[in-house]
């Protein structure tokens, strides 16, 4: 199985949930960013939103697998799915410019978990 790893662009971790063990789920680590999506209509303007992308490693059965099928299945636990996308290379484009990725500061994510 893919085991998410730690990468230069993380600024945060999310936690496991309480009532799983560490055998069972770990945290998280991500980067908690600002990025833009199209918006409902095509001559909409995009619209912010909140996103964590983590990093995954595939072992070498996973990478031959993957190359051989062209294929890559994500397993979400839990009753909720919220919009997801998955990329083969890290989906964060710094700059100002409309359509590109904020990382967000420390700061800014201790105001989004309901800090300070």
């Amino acid at each position: 199985m893919a085991q998410a790893i730690d990468f230069p662009e993380r600024n945060d971790y999310i936690g496991k949930p309480e009532d799983l063990s560490e055998n069972q789920c770990y945290a998280l680590p991500v980067a908690r960013i600002v990025t833009y999506i199209p918006g409902q209509e095509k001559i909409s303007e995009p619209v912010q939103v909140h996103a964590n992308v983590s990093c995954w490693q595939l072992t070498e059965e996973e990478t031959q697998e993957v190359a051989k099928s062209g294929k890559v299945y994500l397993r979400i636990l839990g009753h909720t799915l919220y919009p997801t996308s998955i990329h083969g290379k890290l989906p964060i484009y710094p700059g100002t410019e409309k359509l590109s990725d904020v990382v967000l500061t420390k700061e800014e994510i201790d105001i989004l978990k309901g800090g300070k």
